[in-house]
């Protein structure tokens, strides 16, 4: 069922990719801005009880139900102008629509809120290109920001691109490259219906004309491979040289094209061996309600096989595991029980059409988090920390100043392993030396450049004294996580500048659910997976 399950991703991926022979009527593209509504949906037309559970089963769904008539919808609007990039959007993820996804992987599961994002394109000046996107996740009080567009210009101060000249070259090597693939797909057979009075648009492509298509495209890429990778290569060249020359040291030898060609082409006839889909497998239709400034669109990807056929007349299964894996005994499983018809389809609704306007949060310090900042923070946090992996319940701690070893003892800046084993900053104090950790029931006393310390009182001789480095002051590792009640498991490999230091620190909770298994219970997963 796994590998049917990954050859259903192949097909949808495919379904994506051959949305673009299709061609829509003038009037869709007649408006620049409309809310919308995206609905993704799986409508199964005829499976069997016996098909439907283990489908379910292989999805991960414990509501077996929820595979029927699967959906989930997403809101928002957008504002897109002229044939460059240049839009403004936002898209809703109600928590309603969440909990669907969510209910089914796991009943006792609850969506926690909506998503939302604000997304903001303008690549008509390259030079000057914006490039922003805006979360708001419900685990997340504040805003995540990401701007791209400077993150591209501040993260590469070494590369100096003149985007007129790169966007010279893409219309220049890229663009006949495009055309040449449309060309060599002008020929497969489509279906295509427009009715003038009522406005209602169909195109279909047949089963027989995807395959068709899959042989062109490959068929054309291996052909003029050379000239298509060249393109792209001087394309490059553009952004950056020395990558552009390194490509070329890559490229498969005449060899190995043979070879992948011959794979491709065989991956097509496997395709093609299972005929997997319904006669109309990929319709796009389109309606127009001008009284209501609406217009409508579905893309439908349309299956109909029987799976057991399909695996059997393909090389993927053997039939040996075709028949361990579906045990037909004509009673209980029957042949038929493998037929399978549904539908993957994507339907838009678009409404308030030239009329909608995105309107996007104000951003402050305080009320978001610029994303790109954080990612080059935790990178500089990384850097610090690169020798010392150090985790608390498996969740990785990144001091801001590097940790070291002194006598065997691990030593770490005091507020980062404070907080990351749960004591807030008001439980610690500092006075002339002193520093003082309270928690339940516990007080710890460490003197700075001392190797005496104190517990609940009682004096504890340290191997090595806490001391004040970079501005930060270095306690005992395992000492203060021990007397917190953690437990701390130490490993290390390498030598020198490449040796490498792994403390796990669990607390009883933590290690008792997760670590601490007993022997019978390991036993009884062995069973279990045998």
């Amino acid at each position: 069922m796994k590998k049917f399950a990954s050859i259903l991703l192949v097909f949808l991926i495919s379904f994506s990719f051959l949305t673009a022979f299709a061609k829509t009527p003038d009037y869709l593209e007649g408006f620049d801005s409309a809310d919308f509504k995206i609905t993704y949906e799986i409508k199964v037309n005829k499976i069997s009880d016996f098909l439907f559970a283990e489908l379910a089963k292989e999805l991960g769904f414990e509501d077996k139900s929820a595979l029927d008539n699967l959906n989930l919808s997403f809101t928002g609007k957008v504002e897109a102008y002229g044939d460059l990039p240049k839009a403004k959007m936002y898209v809703k993820a109600p928590k309603e629509e969440l909990q669907k996804i969510i209910g089914a992987l796991n009943p006792t599961a609850e969506a926690i809120g909506d998503y939302e994002v604000w997304i903001d394109l303008d690549f008509t000046d390259l030079q000057n290109m914006v490039y922003k996107v805006i979360l708001k996740t419900p685990d997340e009080e504040k805003y995540i920001y990401l701007d791209f567009a400077q993150y591209l210009n501040v993260s590469q101060p070494g590369i100096n691109i003149d985007f007129s000249k790169l966007e010279q070259a893409a219309k220049e090597k890229l663009e006949p490259i495009v055309e040449g693939y449309k060309k060599a797909l002008e020929n497969v057979k489509t279906i295509e219906e427009y009715n003038e009075k009522t406005g209602d648009y169909k195109f279909v492509i047949p089963a027989s004309s995807i395959y068709e298509a899959l042989n062109i495209l490959v068929e054309y890429t291996f052909t003029n491979f050379d000239k298509i990778v060249g393109a792209y290569i001087d394309y490059m060249k553009e952004i950056d040289e020395e990558a552009a020359n390194s490509l070329k040291e890559v490229l498969p030898s005449n060899l190995e094209l043979l070879s992948y060609q011959a794979m491709a082409k065989m991956v097509v006839q496997t395709i093609k061996d299972m005929d997997i889909f319904a006669d109309d497998a990929l319709v796009i239709s389109a309606s127009q309600n001008k009284e209501k400034n609406e217009v409508y669109m579905k893309l439908a990807l349309n299956i109909q096989t029987n799976l057991y056929d399909a695996l059997g007349k393909s090389t993927l299964m053997s039939e040996q595991e075709l028949k361990e894996t579906f045990p037909i005994d004509g009673v209980n499983v029957k042949k038929e029980d493998f037929d399978i018809d549904l539908s993957v389809s994507i339907n838009y609704e678009f409404s308030n059409l030239n009329a909608a306007k995105v309107d996007f949060p104000v951003l402050t310090e305080q009320n978001s988090i610029d994303y790109i900042k954080k990612i080059a923070e935790e990178q500089r946090l990384y850097e610090i920390n690169q020798n010392f992996y150090i985790n608390v319940n498996d969740k990785r701690v990144l001091f801001d100043t590097a940790p070291y070893i002194d006598n065997g003892t691990t030593f770490v800046p005091i507020r980062k392993l404070m907080n990351a084993l749960g004591v807030a900053d008001d439980k610690i104090t500092y006075d002339n030396g002193v520093v003082q950790i309270y928690g339940d029931n516990l007080e710890i006393t460490l003197l700075i450049n001392s190797t005496k310390a104190y517990v609940n009182g009682q004096e504890v001789q340290l191997l090595s004294a806490p001391i004040i480095k970079d501005d930060r002051t270095y306690v005992p590792l395992r000492f203060i996580s021990e007397n917190l009640g953690f437990k701390v498991e130490f490993d290390s490999f390498g030598e020198g500048e490449y040796k490498f230091y792994f403390i796990n620190i669990y607390s009883e909770d933590y290690y008792n659910e997760y670590y601490n298994f007993e022997y019978d219970d390991i036993t009884d997963e062995v069973n279990d997976a045998a």
